[in-house]
């Protein structure tokens, strides 16, 4: 326990006037209290005040080097009130009978002992009540601290993983495209590589970024769409009805584009049923849409899970998918538009 000096040399002469004036009402002779510091009694009662209350820091710092709370509570808690009496009892009668025996020139009565003893260990005994208190109190708060610290990393760690994880199979598979573009058009494949290199630009250039604007996240939509439509011989389709006021949009990075990739790889695309997906605003949400044609085998939707959970940290607002009819909806909510931050 660690008090500022101020405090350590202040309240203890707080402490002794407030004994004197308790002795007096004891004594029914309130009328002395008019030359409270005319008279030696006072400042004595300060002065074992100071004594008192250091001696119990040094009792605590010894406990907390020998007897760490967090070891054993009771047995802590035990010493440190047994002590306390004791250490109390002994220093309030020896320096109470040395003040009689040296200043007044005569022996200290027992009763006066035992009202110094009585007021003096519940004053000490307060005292360690309130480091307790503190001590308690700090250890909740620490608790509490690491739990929110933890909380935090693990959450940004799910933002990380979401807004890092870049797509192998896209890469892999644009690859071979481009392997095969080279043998059949030169200028096609260099719009390929551009494309390619466009989408993973965004990816890793917003790994950083809080939120992005929605125009940028359509542009990485459309160039992601022009890449998978190699090998899907044209028939993916995205249209955005979004407002020219809602461009400005703001939305965590890749949100839209992973849902976009989840759902070209998680429908029955063919020149007969193509796939065409539309995007609109509705009621603070951007709303993806689509016709259902599921394949056999579905992905895990681990994406939306690490979607809400980036989410999370700035809205109530939940991700929302769910089936109408024939169709598909996935609703992103919008975020309010802030100054951006960076988280490190």
């Amino acid at each position: 326990m660690q008090h500022n000096t101020f405090f350590r040399l202040l309240w203890p002469l707080i402490h002794g006037v407030l004994i004197y004036i308790l002795l007096l009402l004891i004594n029914n002779d309130l009328s002395a209290f008019s030359s409270i510091f005319q008279g030696e009694e006072v400042y004595f009662l300060m002065f074992l005040s100071f004594l008192l209350f250091e001696t119990c820091r040094l009792l605590i710092v010894t406990l907390d080097r020998y007897v760490p709370t967090q070891t054993s509570t009771s047995r802590r808690l035990f010493l440190q009130f047994t002590g306390n009496l004791l250490v109390s009892v002994f220093v309030v009668t020896s320096v109470l009978s040395a003040y009689f025996q040296l200043f007044l020139g005569f022996g200290v009565d027992t009763s006066q002992v035992i009202i110094f003893n009585v007021i003096f260990g519940l004053s000490t005994s307060l005292y360690h009540l309130f480091f307790l208190g503190q001590y308690f109190l700090h250890r909740e708060n620490s608790a509490r601290m690491a739990e929110e610290v933890s909380l935090r990393n693990s959450i940004k760690g799910q933002m990380a993983r979401f807004k890092n994880e870049m797509n192998p199979g896209l890469l892999y598979e644009s690859l071979e495209t481009l392997i095969a573009l080279m043998h059949k058009d030169v200028e096609e494949s260099d719009e390929h590589i551009a494309r390619l290199s466009a989408v993973y630009r965004y990816i890793l250039s917003h790994r950083q970024s809080e939120f992005v604007e929605l125009k940028e996240e359509l542009a990485a939509i459309e160039d992601f769409r022009a890449l998978v439509n190699y090998r899907y011989q044209g028939n993916v389709f995205f249209a955005s009805y979004v407002p020219k006021e809602g461009a400005q949009s703001m939305l965590i990075p890749g949100a839209l584009l992973k849902i976009f990739e989840y759902i070209v790889e998680t429908t029955i695309i063919s020149n007969t049923e193509p796939l065409e997906v539309e995007l609109n605003m509705e009621g603070g949400y951007l709303v993806m849409q689509s016709r259902m044609n599921d394949r056999l085998k579905q992905k895990h939707t681990e994406i939306f899970d690490d979607i809400q959970a980036a989410y999370n940290i700035y809205t109530e607002k939940p991700v929302i998918k769910v089936k109408a009819w024939d169709i598909n909806y996935i609703k992103v909510p919008i975020l309010e538009e802030r100054k951006e931050m960076v988280i490190l």
